[in-house]
């Protein structure tokens, strides 16, 4: 019933509907821009931050980060790889395992996290904005939520196509960027010491990363289920996984590289500070000339 609504001049307008291959186009390569730049965002900088607060040191922080993301991408990569296959949304397809009505509880998880990433970026960008070009952050949160709101409108293709123009960007501003902390920067002793382990600051940075990827399994697919399905399940894998993993890994890798004065909490803090000793004896209690009274 579906497949008579004709696609209106790269207008999306199939919303949760199945795709029908006559409909079906795209390249294969554009999901790895996607993801990349879906992943190299405001966001994921702070992510990257998580092991700073419980006394991490740099390699280990930098170990984790990469552990982390290799682990929490393969879930979203596979539920990528159902897009071409089937040709619906994601929460479509979570109706055959949690059923019609069950699958509202799995849709308002997916509304919530929806919300919650929209309201945060919008308003770190127009934070950033307000910071960098100059003018009120109310009026930037504006500008950024309208140009989001034209390109969700549109849809499929134009998604893509800001994603790619995004990557191009990105890979330029942000590799001087990279050379920049990797050869100017200072890093102190200690910062990449195996011997720093901490299970605390390590563990939370690597689950946080990990949780930080799997989070995008509930909307991958549909991002590719406007592609043919002779593309492959393996293929759709890889160039969604590497796509998300190098965007988000390169991100968190790049802010925590950026703070290395940041060192574990036992080696900053500073000794106990005890009063300096005089030559003289103050047990008979009486003043003399190394004591404040006797000024």
């Amino acid at each position: 019933m579906t497949s008579s609504q004709p696609r209106i001049s790269g207008v999306e307008v199939r919303s949760i509907d199945y795709v029908p291959l006559d409909e079906r186009h795209g390249k294969l390569w554009h999901l790895g821009p996607l993801w990349f730049m879906s992943n190299a965002q405001i966001a994921t900088l702070a992510v990257g931050l998580i092991s700073i607060t419980g006394g991490g040191n740099l390699l280990w922080s930098l170990i984790s980060i990469v552990l982390g993301t290799l682990l929490g991408t393969l879930f979203m990569a596979f539920h990528s790889a159902q897009g071409p296959q089937l040709g619906l949304p994601q929460m479509i397809q979570s109706r055959p395992q949690f059923g019609y009505l069950g699958a509202l509880l799995v849709w308002l998880f997916a509304y919530v996290q929806y919300a919650g990433f929209n309201v945060f970026n919008t308003i770190l960008a127009g934070q950033s904005l307000s910071k960098t070009v100059h003018g009120a952050t109310k009026l930037w949160v504006v500008v950024v939520t309208g140009i989001a709101f034209v390109i969700a409108l549109v849809g499929y293709d134009l998604i893509h196509r800001a994603e790619r123009f995004l990557t191009y960007t990105f890979l330029v501003i942000f590799g001087l960027f990279t050379l920049v902390v990797l050869f100017a920067l200072h890093y102190p002793a200690g910062s990449f010491d195996l011997g720093g382990f901490r299970w605390t600051p390590f563990l939370a940075q690597f689950g946080v990363v990990a949780g930080y990827q799997i989070s995008w399994a509930i909307y991958v697919s549909d991002y590719s289920r406007y592609l043919p399905p002779d593309v492959t399940v393996r293929k759709t894998f890889y160039w969604t996984y590497w796509g998300s993993a190098l965007g988000g890994g390169w991100l968190m890798c790049w802010v925590r590289c950026s703070q290395p004065g940041r060192t574990p909490r036992s080696s900053t803090r500073s000794p106990r500070s005890t009063p300096p000793r005089t030559s003289c004896s103050r047990a008979s209690g009486r003043s003399c000339c190394c004591s404040p009274r006797s000024a």
